[in-house]
């Protein structure tokens, strides 16, 4: 399997340590417990920026409009929250 690490990072990991750093992450995906730990870490760290990423992205009347539709959204289920209690 070749190497997908740039010039740069093999000269300062050495010759040696992409193919120990590989095996070391590919043993660990074989390991349920560590992947699940591993992709839940990612998906946490995805998380914290995707947000602020999207909203940066979006000009101010998306934003305006995503909201307003959220609000509904969240005043229809009220309604029908209290409708099915009482």
């Amino acid at each position: 399997m070749k190497s997908q690490l740039g010039p740069k990072m093999k000269s300062e990991l050495g010759e040696g340590m992409p193919s120990q750093i590989e095996g070391a992450i590919k043993s660990a995906l074989n390991n349920d417990e560590l992947r699940k730990q591993l992709m839940r870490e990612m998906g946490r760290r995805g998380g914290q920026k995707g947000g602020k990423a999207r909203a940066a992205s979006l000009s101010a009347a998306q934003r305006k409009a995503i909201a307003a539709s959220a609000a509904k959204e969240r005043w229809a289920n009220q309604r029908t929250n209290r409708s099915e209690s009482s």
